[in-house]
């Protein structure tokens, strides 16, 4: 704890009153800024408890009461307040492991309450964490350590410089998580790495479709069998559709996203657009999967979507097709799994003859969507 208080103090007390405004002014700079009040809030509560003060002494005993010296044991006490969300494991950040926290983090509501496909991307960074460092003691971390770790992480190459970073943003994570409900150690781990500068820099794409390439792309996918290829990649080039919203995604049902009809086995369909969302006028209403936003979409006005969407209908008989999905997978019928989407994807890009790099998602920015339509032949 005084190491963390010499921390805190000398990091802010070497800032100008500009030098706070400054970093006002920023995204990163303001989230810079949360964090210092978070950690200097954790310890005013925790130096007014031990002086005493009335105010304070009760929700820090309330905080810590029954807290055991063992890391990842229960405590008796049946008035304490547990993570909500999940079973209680108590952690001890002197004596805990990363794994241990992360397995308490695991419990809560923070994380139960992620999306399916959010938390299997938060798993691939912690069972990377696991095996490079899960049985490390959170107070035996420190810069030099922490440092030392990351860097032999990136020294395998630039491939590994993606993970690399986003394993690190989850130990950030985790550990500002035990810091918020109060763990000592994990305050201080949490203060230390946001205060690392260590991220390595990922080139970012510079790749992007032409209206020309998407031609190509749906004129293979016919040829391949898989003309619904076509369609959503016309969709998310020439609209603001992403993705998970063009194909959606499967989930265990048991997952409560949201209500589906379209169900394989244990799994269930959601997010992707449905027939049922177009009237018609063939105006498409779609809630966006990230923002929330329903937004409604002319589908005639987009040049490669009409022309895909007509054919998509010409295939039917001259009928709306009469499933749930939009987008299929024309082998099964069901809706496409994200995987198999972009390992068909990957094939009719090859017989493009399109750069190997580059991806259906690589879609011109929404300032520029109106000039890659008018580019329709």
């Amino acid at each position: 704890m005084i190491e963390l208080v010499q921390m805190a103090t000398k990091q802010l007390k070497e800032m100008s009153l500009n030098d706070f405004i400054q970093l006002g002014k920023t995204p990163k700079g303001q989230a810079f800024l949360r964090g210092e009040l978070e950690i200097m809030d954790l310890l005013s509560r925790q130096i007014r408890a031990a002086l005493g003060d009335p105010e304070n002494v009760a929700e820090v005993d309330e905080k810590f009461a029954g807290r055991s010296t063992r890391a990842g044991s229960v405590t008796p006490n049946k008035e304490k307040k547990q993570p909500s969300g999940g079973e209680a494991i108590l952690l001890d950040g002197k004596t805990s492991t990363v794994d241990e926290l992360i397995k308490w983090y695991r419990t809560t509501a923070p994380y139960i309450n992620l999306r399916h496909a959010t938390r299997i991307s938060y798993e691939t960074h912690f069972k990377f964490l696991s095996k490079e460092i899960g049985q490390e003691k959170i107070t035996e971390l420190d810069s030099a350590k922490v440092s030392g770790h990351y860097n032999d992480w990136t020294s395998h190459g630039s491939k590994r410089v993606p993970v690399s970073n986003q394993s690190l943003g989850m130990l950030r994570l985790v550990a500002s998580f035990g810091a918020t409900v109060g763990d000592a150690e994990c305050a201080r781990l949490s203060f230390l790495l946001k205060n690392m500068e260590l991220y390595e820099s990922v080139s970012t794409r510079t790749h992007t479709l032409t209206g020309d390439q998407v031609d190509l792309i749906c004129v293979a996918a016919e040829k391949l069998g898989r003309p619904s290829l076509g369609l959503a990649q016309a969709l998310m080039f020439e609209t603001e559709l992403s993705q998970l919203d063009v194909i959606g995604e499967w989930v265990p049902q048991s997952e409560k996203d949201a209500f589906s009809t379209v169900l394989f086995r244990k799994l269930k369909w959601i997010r992707g657009i449905k027939w049922a969302d177009i009237d018609e006028n063939y105006v498409l209403r779609h809630k966006l999967s990230m923002s929330g936003k329903t937004v409604e979409i002319p589908l005639t006005k987009y040049p490669r979507v009409h022309r895909e969407l007509a054919a998509e209908i010409h295939r039917s008989g001259g009928q709306r097709p009469n499933r749930v999905a939009v987008i299929v997978n024309n082998k099964t019928g069901l809706p496409w799994i994200a995987g198999e989407f972009r390992r068909w994807w990957r094939k009719a890009a090859n017989q493009s003859k399109l750069p190997s790099d580059l991806r259906s998602t690589d879609v011109p920015e929404k300032a520029l969507r109106s000039d890659a339509m008018n580019s329709a032949s």
